[in-house]
């Protein structure tokens, strides 16, 4: 564990559950706002103060400490209670966060940055260099069980310059290590924080009140925020939904008033009503459908070319995701400014499909398992579409639904499966998107080996130089489409309900809700 110098010394995997489009992190361009085209009355020129909003949510959080937390309830909370060093706005850029600037060495090792005055936690105490160090402190010590503590183990050293300046050392430079400063995960927390499971102590817009377990969660506006624009809202209670027809009848009847990430096929439903209309974009979540390279027939490369080829991926956008989703060809979301749109480079092409597998030695076809994960229908849905279209070059599928638990246990963790459909949530960095592929990995779990690619990802990842890291991360993505580890399916787009005097929701490029620009009219 590395060490870390400054004053006081303290002792010593997320599953985004949405409702419609429930998707497991395994784990850009201008995002749209919230705007009423035709909402009745005025529409201010500016925001305005005050107001309550209810947010739905699927399920209780996991807990409410940000170091912990791995379900998408208890992030999209926390996102608006803590906040990190770096921030992140709606279009993916690296934004000054809890420090205004920073500045990095010549040789990339050493991180100074310098941290906003005038900064006071929920329970007034100052944040300062301390609570910094405390938090790298915290964040990697194995008892914490920091869900992402392997992203920051170049970090041999914190040092504490003065109360408002502080230094990470790192062992070896990497490139993603801003980007991962701006992860909900990496939320700076007090040195004297307490019980942060159920009692979240933080910098950020809005503080803490209460979490009554299966009905919600209520924070307040936080009135001593040091960015004194935000927020508008005084209070938003964040209401735990666990039957998506009740969502959705609360957003129509006005109990609700924002529905994030509502199933896509309630959304022309939502847009006709009188008083509510969605906002739209593309998620942060690529979905894949998984597969064994080192299970017979698939460890054959010309077997998944042939699969590959079999897929109709813009007939599953319209057929599951009604028309809204975005097909891809390697695992890059492309709201990421490194995309490159390789969704050409095995086009949809049945007949040569059946051409690879006869090659393969599999003129007839062969039989395989789809393991399909409960209670997620839009994978369910996206498999059965897959069935009917491997069916029309001979791969004949059994679709195989297993509870969530033993999906994680079989699939995921032991690698006991053909094909499996599941969905991966984006990352600011693009290396740790394609880091999935490699063969080392720990959680690489399609089982892909390929030396070149491991080589260009290494090379990748230690570069400094913007144009180079572009190039290579291009070639990466290349490699992944006509390799095939998995077959690159869709980003399926994130639909959001809104009652229709909500104004500035904005969608992210990572999986949070941030409540801070949110504001109602006539309030």
């Amino acid at each position: 564990m590395p060490s870390f110098r400054g004053r006081p010394r303290a002792p010593g995997w997320r599953l985004a559950l949405g409702f419609g489009l429930a998707l497991v992190l395994l784990a850009g361009c201008a995002r749209p706002q919230a705007e009423a085209p035709g909402a009745p009355g005025p529409q201010p020129e500016s925001p305005g103060y005050g107001g309550r909003l209810v947010v739905a949510i699927p399920s209780d959080p996991q807990g409410l400490d940000p170091h912990k937390t791995t379900a998408a309830p208890g992030i999209e909370i926390t996102w608006n209670i803590y906040e990190q060093l770096v921030g992140v706005n709606a279009r993916g850029e690296l934004v000054p966060g809890l420090a205004e600037r920073w500045e990095v060495s010549e040789d990339g090792t050493r991180y100074t940055f310098f941290l906003r005055k005038n900064v006071r936690f929920h329970n007034g105490q100052p944040f300062t260099a301390q609570d910094v160090a405390y938090t790298f402190r915290r964040m990697l010590d194995p008892e914490t069980r920091h869900p992402k503590a392997g992203e920051f183990k170049a970090v041999t050293d914190v040092i504490v310059v003065d109360e408002h300046t502080v230094t990470v050392v790192l062992d070896r430079y990497q490139a993603p290590f801003l980007s991962n400063l701006a992860m909900y995960y990496a939320a700076i927390v007090p040195r004297d924080h307490g019980d942060l499971y159920n009692h979240p102590v933080g910098t950020g817009p809005f503080a803490f009140v209460e979490w009554r377990p299966n009905q919600h969660v209520r924070l307040k506006k936080f009135d001593g925020y040091w960015d004194s624009r935000y927020p508008y809202l005084d209070e938003v209670v964040f209401q735990i939904f666990d039957d998506p027809a009740t969502a959705l009848a609360g957003l129509k009847a006005g109990t609700v008033d924002a529905y994030p990430r509502m199933p896509v096929e309630n959304a022309a439903e939502v847009d006709a009503a009188p008083d509510t209309f969605t906002v739209s974009g593309p998620s942060d979540v690529i979905q894949i459908m998984a597969i064994n390279n080192a299970r017979p027939p698939f460890s054959d490369r010309r077997v998944r070319q042939a699969i590959s080829h079999a897929i109709d991926k813009r007939a599953i956008v319209q057929a599951v995701g009604f028309g809204r989703g975005t097909p891809v060809g390697s695992h890059m979301n492309p709201g990421s400014s490194y995309y490159v749109d390789t969704s050409g480079v095995l086009p949809h092409d049945p007949a040569r499909a059946r051409a690879l597998l006869a090659e393969a030695g599999y003129p007839g076809g062969f039989e395989a398992t789809l393991t399909l994960p409960e209670p997620f229908a839009f994978h369910r849905r996206t498999g059965e579409v897959v069935q009917a279209q491997l069916a029309q070059v001979g791969v004949r599928l059994t679709l195989q639904v297993v509870e969530w638990g033993i999906w994680l246990k079989d699939v995921y963790g032991g690698r006991k499966y053909d094909l499996t459909i599941i969905g991966h949530t984006g990352r600011l960095d693009p290396d740790t998107e394609l880091v999935r592929y490699e063969s080392t990995y720990v959680n690489n779990y399609v089982g892909y080996s390929n030396p070149d690619y491991d080589a260009l990802l290494r090379q990748a990842r230690e570069s400094r130089s913007g144009t180079e890291r572009r190039a290579l991360y291009a070639r990466l993505q290349e490699i992944l489409a006509a390799d095939v580890p998995a077959v690159f399916i869709q980003v399926p787009d994130i639909v959001v309900g809104l009652r229709s005097d909500v104004r500035g929701w904005e969608i992210f490029p990572i999986y949070v809700d941030d409540l801070k620009t949110v504001w109602r009219t006539g309030r």
